[in-house]
């Protein structure tokens, strides 16, 4: 059959019907929506990205929920996030609810980010140098991502090379209004202690909230 000339829609029927298939027993092809699969995506990502205790985080907090409204508003315009308190408070589940809340919102609106998640140990490690540079790219990398989760800031190592490194990073994302959410143990005067004051100087520019209570992990089955 030359079908260059023929209706491929009346082609189509044609082969249903020797086929026995009624067309209008046929179920539509779904719509693509762009922002469910984006959120598809991210709900995808996270999953591989956050600790298994964490993936489901959200931001309870009153505070958190706000800082998540503004940097919805305007990523360009928002501070980072500093979450402080003792150890066991919910720092980090904090965080990442926030995190999470941010990406998933961002996906069903159909905006587009980067992000990803450290510890300062974990920091630390990735910038031990390597022959072939990817120390370099791994630092890249962290100071270019849209929003960055730094999670326990100041329990890394001290040394001159790794306060060099956490300097290059929280200057970078601060001159380049990339909103940082950092985690730590420790309250303001201690980090003076622990990191660059130059460090501390920008992280000061951050939305602050403190965390209080008892060590919630304490008689939870780790």
């Amino acid at each position: 059959m030359d079908i260059r000339n023929n209706d491929l829609g009346d082609l189509a029927r044609e082969v249903m019907a020797r086929h026995g298939i009624d067309p209008t027993t046929v179920p539509p092809r779904p719509a693509f929506n762009l922002a469910d699969h984006l959120t598809e995506q991210a709900e995808a990502t996270l999953a591989m990205l956050l600790p298994p205790r964490f993936r489901k985080a959200d931001a309870d907090l009153p505070q958190v929920r706000e800082w998540v409204r503004r940097y919805l508003a305007n990523p360009a315009d928002c501070p980072g996030l500093l979450l402080l308190g003792p150890v066991g408070t919910g720092k980090s589940h904090a965080a990442f609810g926030a995190l999470r809340r941010v990406v998933l919102e961002s996906a069903r609106r159909c905006r587009r980010m980067t992000y990803t998640v450290t510890s300062h140990p974990d920091f630390n490690a990735a910038m031990r140098p390597q022959p072939d540079d990817q120390h370099l790219r791994a630092l890249a990398d962290f100071q270019t991502v849209d929003l960055l989760v730094f999670d326990d800031l100041g329990a890394g190592k001290s040394s001159d090379w790794t306060e060099d490194t956490l300097y290059r990073l929280i200057d970078t994302r601060w001159a380049n209004q990339l909103p940082t959410i950092a985690t730590t143990n420790l309250d303001a005067q201690t980090l003076r202690d622990v990191v660059d004051e130059r460090v501390v100087s920008r992280l000061s520019t951050s939305m602050q909230i403190g965390l209080k209570g008892t060590d919630r992990r304490r008689g939870v089955d780790q």
